[in-house]
């Protein structure tokens, strides 16, 4: 297995565990690449050696970095 692994399913129709597991990837671009970017499709991708989900969410929204709307560096 690679380093980051990718579970995705629609939304409502989670099956769990290792029932959602797309794919593993080398890096975390790859893993964002491959994921069809369907309106109602969900994603995480998890770490392999720490298990923790190093991103989150829609797939449609799969690029969005939360950072790029820091409104408080426009008050600077």
């Amino acid at each position: 297995m690679k380093k980051y692994l990718v579970f995705t399913y629609k939304i409502g129709q989670a099956e769990g565990g290792m029932r959602d597991f797309l794919n593993s990837f080398d890096t975390l671009e790859e893993a964002l690449i491959n994921l069809d970017d369907e309106r109602n499709r969900y994603f995480e991708v998890v770490d392999r050696a720490s298990m923790k989900i190093v991103k989150e969410g829609w797939a449609m929204f799969k690029f969005y970095d939360p950072r790029a709307l820091d409104l408080d560096d426009l008050h600077d």
